[in-house]
């Protein structure tokens, strides 16, 4: 079958989490989407996990496109578009976090085994890598989580206070198995010296992750993973499309977004929560990334 480089976008480009699926639920929602031909491009103010079920396609995110098959997860951060082309009758399950849900939730998963790797350092390199590094489960992986999706879908036709406590619970513990089947499976060790630096790359764009508010030193980053700092930097910017630096900037600004949207914090509060040493180089930095101030992105959301 013949995949174009890019697919339309969506007649409904832009989606809220309340406009899905299953209007009443207000945490989680969760539903098998069967794709006769496409899912054209689309983005959405949540975070979705995608998990395949049946059938072979393509998933396209932003400019690049990945084959998909059975067994396929892929985790859809905030504003990325996104779309799939099926082959024939593609079957995507799909998991829908709410902006209270990973507000509520993230920063206590953060620290889990796998997590970044699935939700924040995946996407990334997806965008800038053909080599796949996004999960793909196995037989006995679906007869895990069997259990958990059969219960999401149970509370799919319930509504209220109860059956959104209890998709929460079910979303956490799904997620708490896919994050330890990433971990296992993405950073197993390898005798493959390009698969061990790629490792040690990953591992510390992690680290970023986690320290993002930090001063960081790069140069200490290169020497943990056995590298000089040029071939560290080389190898970080073919995975990332960036630089180490940049890449702790866009960190810093992912989490400054969410503070603006979730908290009523000042702008001089959420600019040294993230890391930056006053308002003025955090307006400066987020308006040069974002298109608009932090003020103005606020007002808008």
């Amino acid at each position: 079958m013949y995949y174009p480089e890019k697919l339309p976008l969506h007649k409904h480009y832009k989606w809220q989490f309340h406009e899905a699926r299953q209007k009443n639920a207000e945490i989680v929602k969760s539903y098998y989407d069967k794709i006769a031909y496409s899912l054209d491009m689309h983005i959405h103010d949540f975070y979705e996990i995608n998990i395949v079920t049946s059938g072979k396609g393509r998933h396209y995110i932003a400019d690049r496109s990945v084959p998909v098959d059975v067994g396929d997860v892929f985790v859809i951060p905030p504003h990325i578009p996104h779309g799939y082309l099926s082959n024939g009758c593609l079957t995507v399950y799909h998991v829908l976090l709410s902006n209270s849900f990973s507000s509520k939730y993230f920063a206590d998963l953060k620290p889990l085994n796998g997590f970044n790797m699935l939700f924040e350092i995946e996407p990334v390199l997806r965008f800038n890598t053909q080599k796949a590094f996004y999960l793909t489960l196995e037989q006995a992986d679906f007869d895990e989580l069997k259990p958990t999706v059969d219960g999401l879908d149970q509370e799919s036709l319930n509504i209220g206070y109860d059956s959104n406590l209890r998709r929460s619970f079910l979303a956490l513990s799904l997620i708490s198995t896919l994050c330890k089947k990433m971990s296992s499976y993405s950073l197993a060790p390898s005798d493959s010296i390009t698969n061990r630096q790629t490792i040690s790359i990953i591992k510390s764009i992690e680290y970023i992750e986690n320290n993002y508010r930090n001063k960081i030193n790069y140069n200490d980053l290169a020497e943990d993973c056995k590298m000089s700092y040029s071939t560290y930097l080389r190898l970080f910017k073919r995975l990332t499309g960036t630089t180490p630096i940049r890449y702790q900037a866009a960190c810093r600004i992912k989490n400054a977004e969410r503070l603006l949207i979730e908290s009523d914090d000042t702008v001089l509060s959420i600019a040294l929560t993230v890391g930056f040493y006053d308002s003025a180089h955090f307006i400066r930095e987020f308006t040069a990334a974002k298109g608009i101030s932090p003020t103005k992105y606020r007002n808008i959301q």
